[in-house]
């Protein structure tokens, strides 16, 4: 069952993650639509994801995300300098955004899902 946090508990949740230094992060079914992305807190989830500089495995699966918010993810992890790999899989980026994401993250991150989307066009 897919976690639904009130905004105050993803609040707290980012407000934790950004002190860690994690090499390792799953966040598999907690929620990415752009209401989450966008949502006005004090630490917000792309700013947090910004600050893992130490990050090198990232899993976001089951997490309903389409192509918009995957590309504004994407953008704010293109700097983060051990990131080696990005697991999307089990949302809905269709093919082309999936191509979009690899070509902004580049050759250095693995970018995996494209297959087990659950909604592709």
């Amino acid at each position: 069952q897919p976690l639904r946090p009130s905004s105050q508990a993803r609040a707290a949740l980012l407000r934790g993650l950004a002190e860690l230094p994690l090499r390792r992060l799953e966040l598999s079914s907690f929620p990415l639509d752009r209401k989450v992305i966008q949502e006005v807190t004090d630490t917000t989830f792309l700013s947090v994801l910004r600050s893992l500089e130490r990050l090198q495995e990232l899993l976001l699966t089951h997490n309903g995300m389409y192509g918009e918010v995957a590309l504004q993810l994407v953008e704010a992890l293109r700097h983060l300098p051990h990131l080696q790999s990005l697991d999307v899989s089990r949302n809905k980026i269709a093919y082309q955004d999936f191509n979009d994401m690899a070509s902004i993250l580049g050759g250095a991150v693995k970018l995996t899902g494209l297959y087990s989307q659950t909604y592709l066009i």
